[in-house]
């Protein structure tokens, strides 16, 4: 996977809920208003979202996710 930090953010309630070294982390109340940015950038694509947890289930270390990706249609 490909990503540029500087665009890359994890929006949680809790800083602590974005897992350690985390330094896109925005609170929910900030997270950037994109509707006109990306108007129609979804026309003829289909959108994923992929949910997965970091460990195993159980374990109080684990983190859950999701991953949004995209595929032309």
């Amino acid at each position: 996977m490909a990503r540029v930090e500087h665009l890359t953010f994890i929006c949680t309630k809790n800083k602590a809920d974005a897992g350690p070294n985390t330094s896109g982390w925005i609170p929910p109340r900030r997270t950037p208003r994109s509707d006109a940015l990306f108007a129609g950038c979804m026309k003829g694509r289909t959108l994923y979202v992929v949910p997965y947890c970091m460990g195993p289930i159980t374990s109080p270390y684990a983190r859950c996710g999701v991953e949004i990706t995209t595929a032309r249609t």
